[in-house]
């Protein structure tokens, strides 16, 4: 069987991390995106989105529509190396692949308040 991709569970987690760090974000040139997947289709199970209404929505012209995304980190040119990224959102609870898709978050991770060693990837003891 298999898995269920948590999009909106996941979207709410980087809602809160771009609240807090979209402006290091931008500068450091990666952003996270949401985007169809085929190959993501074959891993998790698709056809649930056909039924859950948590994944339609209503277009501004009152269409309605299923959200076939998925949430991916993107690296832009010259921005800071993929690894840092993946460690700054692994301390913040988030899992990602090596293809860059959010797998999950883990809402019970602590958090460091230290912001700099977050901003810089640092890995926290």
């Amino acid at each position: 069987m298999k898995k269920v991709y948590p999009y909106y569970e996941v979207k709410y987690a980087v809602d809160s991390f771009v609240e807090t760090y979209g402006e290091k974000m931008t500068k450091d040139k990666w952003s996270i995106v949401s985007k169809p997947c085929k190959k993501c289709d074959n891993e998790f199970n698709s056809e649930l989105r056909n039924s859950d209404e948590r994944f339609f929505y209503k277009t501004t012209s009152g269409k309605l529509k299923k959200n076939e995304d998925y949430l991916f980190v993107e690296r832009q040119e010259g921005g800071k190396l993929t690894k840092g990224i993946y460690q700054q959102l692994s301390n913040y609870g988030f899992e990602v692949d090596k293809n860059g898709l959010i797998i999950d978050f883990k809402k019970n991770v602590a958090i460091n308040t230290n912001t700099e060693s977050i901003h810089s990837g640092d890995e926290i003891l």
